[in-house]
């Protein structure tokens, strides 16, 4: 088949249902009709039948005819390009088939590839390759049933050295975004529980809900990645997939595949030859017709796949000269498939240092370009077959000694076990004795599970950690404890539960900290400029003042130099979100992904945590989210007066300062606000008190 493509566009839209229309556009001629909606709820047979009616009506089928006979002299091959309304693009399209005794499936026919598109954009180029196509597949924690399907359809490809497969299993938006931070991917395949909702706010789940913004800024930073492909459960929403895949169409111009509607076996029935053919070098329109092809053979659903991409990048790959692609001893060559894809980057996470030692052994440990039985290294005094062999075993040996290190430093007291079943032993506490500043929250290992709870009258650490399945010194660590402080009832706590134990009485919002100290906190939320906040630090700088900054990840991405000066300087960091919105009309998957992306970027940039301090946008919550982000890592606090009832404020607590101990203060990063900070200040010491960290009056 020629590699020249003649675009046959094909418009569906209009300003609903009794002004829909069908434009098509090719080869410089055009021709339109009412567009009749098919019956998307009707047997496969029916709606074939409907769909392509309704695609092709007779104007728009003769234009196709004609386009085809051009094709045909000059050697070239259609490729129908579809541009639906919105609301129309959730509609099975990819069915369509004109005629019943030879049905005619532009589908799947090489000579009429059917493909959707969005937003025209400047076409990427092929992305040059002198060794194998990476593929990561990213599978959801639930779904590693459909793992052995897929692994058996790539087995050909993986052996013949033309793709290396990584496997990332329980994976989350987290996770996703660690392994693509490892090292270059090409092809992602996410293997999702579930997909819902419609339009922007579809949404599949991946260890939680993603929305497809949420995936595309995860896979902006990689523009080495050239093929999204999305499947889910075969009870899936298929809309809501595709409707994912289409927004990482339009935000990132990157190719993506839909695969709703389809079970494991038939999402490897698809996936086999088309990744095979995508290594092989063919343009991904065919690869996926290939795959199409396939499930019509074995009389499966073989409309269901939805392949959006920019015309012109057909092509994903141009193969260059360079080291010979991985070629597998013959015994493995030989060998049918005795394992799944891959295998884990890594297991359950314990830190993230551990989690960059396990990921570091991992791509020289597993040869994941094999899907037989393990490899046989060749003796250490036989030449390589592989000039790169040498150096993956230097870095092997140093990745084991890293991973020994962190192992014995960071695991949990039973993490050698964590295959075996029952309840997870808690960590190993840490040493008093240990040098410099207390462990804080970054340092604590992974739990199970949050919860928030209030201290009662004769609670301990240890007393809390033994009926919660918790450990003192994470719970010391979690909460920015000092060595040796004494808990204070009416103390909210962060508890991270490792193993089975008794559910406390849940936090509630806190709106005051210990009455009993002349300290309020000093709390800010940043979510604007940097300008202000550099305002404020030198402030507090000039007073020797300590106070803690509640910023959204959003902020921190925009001024990382500015969050780094946060912590450099000593102040303490809590979590304001993602971007800063609405929590009660977000859901509980979007708030918990608003809290971790916050998280996962303060780590990144700052190096510290924003656990355990939330503060809700606007103020707005549900008892119902104030529950959910005590199961994420945080308790929620309000405040006492903001910046605009801070003069208000200061004169009352004149007349009677005893009446702000533990306050609240909420000052945001606007000019306003800075500008006056350095006064408030002043008039607060002028009354006996001390404005502080949040840490410091909870206390």
């Amino acid at each position: 088949m020629s590699s020249a493509v003649i675009p046959f566009q094909l418009s569906v839209s209009g300003r609903g249902p009794a002004n829909y229309v069908v434009r098509a556009f090719a080869a410089g001629r055009g021709a339109e009709a009412p567009l009749v909606l098919p019956d998307a709820s009707a047997e496969p047979e029916a709606l074939s039948l409907a769909v392509g009616r309704a695609l092709f009506p007779n104007p728009v089928r003769q234009l196709l005819i004609d386009v085809a006979r051009g094709a045909d002299e000059a050697g070239a091959r259609i490729q129908i390009q579809l541009y639906a309304a919105p609301e129309l693009a959730g509609l099975p399209w990819e069915w369509a088939t004109l005629g019943q005794s030879r049905p005619w499936r532009p589908a799947v026919r090489e000579d009429y590839t059917l493909v959707r598109s969005g937003e025209l954009r400047s076409p990427p180029r092929p992305l040059p390759l002198s060794g194998p196509v990476r593929l990561l597949i990213a599978c959801a924690p639930d779904a590693e049933a459909a793992i052995a399907p897929l692994g058996h359809a790539l087995a050909d490809a993986a052996r013949s050295g033309r793709m290396v497969i990584d496997l990332l299993r329980d994976s989350d938006p987290l996770a996703l975004r660690e392994a693509l931070a490892e090292e270059p991917c090409h092809m992602l395949h996410i293997i999702a529980t579930d997909a819902w909702g419609q339009g922007d706010a579809a949404r599949l789940r991946l260890g939680r809900g993603l929305d497809g913004g949420g995936l595309a800024s995860i896979l902006a930073d990689h523009p080495d990645l050239r093929l999204v492909t999305l499947a889910a459960s075969a009870d899936a929403d298929a809309a809501a997939l595709s409707a994912v895949a289409n927004r990482l169409h339009d935000d990132l111009g990157i190719t993506a595949l839909a695969l709703g509607g389809l079970d494991a076996t038939q999402v490897a029935s698809v996936c086999g030859p088309c990744y095979t053919a995508i290594t092989a070098g063919d343009p991904v329109d065919l690869a996926v017709t290939d795959g199409r092809a396939a499930l019509e053979g074995q009389e499966e659903p073989w409309g269901a796949p939805r392949l959006w991409l920019v015309p012109g990048t057909e092509a994903l790959f141009s193969y260059v000269p360079g080291p010979a692609r991985v070629e597998p001893p013959p015994e493995v060559a030989a060998a049918p498939p005795r394992m799944p894809v891959g295998a884990p980057l890594r297991p359950r996470r314990a830190t993230a240092a551990m989690n960059h030692a396990l990921q570091t052994a991992r791509a020289f440990v597993v040869d994941t370009t094999r899907v037989g039985k393990p490899v046989k290294r060749p003796p250490r005094s036989a030449p390589s077959r592989n000039p790169l062999l040498q150096p993956r075993l230097i870095a092997l040996a140093a990745a084991i000694l890293v991973l020994i290190t962190l192992v014995s430093r960071a695991l949990p007291s039973s993490a050698a076990g964590d295959e075996k079943k029952g309840p997870t032993s808690a960590p190993t506490p840490s040493p008093s004795a240990q040098p410099g500043p207390p462990p804080g929250p970054a340092s604590v290992p992974e739990p199970r599970t949050f919860f928030s709870t209030v201290v009662a009258a004769g609670d301990t650490l240890e007393s809390i950690a033994r009926r919660a399945g918790s450990d003192p010194a994470a719970l010391a660590a979690l909460n920015r404890l000092l060595p040796g402080e004494t808990l204070r009832p009416g103390r909210p706590l962060v508890v991270p539960v490792y193993q089975d134990g008794e559910s406390l009485p849940p936090a509630p919002i806190i709106k005051q900290g210990n009455l009993d100290q002349p300290l309020v906190a000093l709390t800010f939320d940043i979510e604007i400029d940097d300008a202000s906040l550099y305002a404020i630090l030198d402030a507090l700088d000039a007073r020797q003042i300590k106070g803690t900054f509640f910023v959204t990840g959003r902020w921190m991405k925009t001024f990382p130099e500015a969050a780094k000066a946060i912590v450099s300087r000593g102040h303490e960091l809590g979590n304001h979100s993602l971007t800063h919105p609405a929590f009660s009309a977000i859901g509980a998957d979007g708030a918990v992904n608003e809290l971790v992306e916050t998280e996962r970027i303060a780590r990144e940039i700052t190096g510290g945590s924003t656990r355990p301090y939330f503060r809700f946008p606007y103020g707005n919550s549900t008892p119902q989210m104030v529950e959910t982000i005590g199961r994420a890592g945080y308790i929620a606090y309000h405040w006492s007066t903001d910046d605009a009832g801070m003069p208000a404020w200061l004169e009352r607590v004149a007349a009677d300062p005893a009446q702000a101990r533990g306050a609240i203060l909420l000052l945001h990063g606007r000019h306003k606000s800075a500008a006056a900070l350095p006064g408030y200040l002043d008039r607060m010491r002028a009354l006996g008190l001390q404005p502080t960290t949040l840490s410091a009056v909870l206390r």
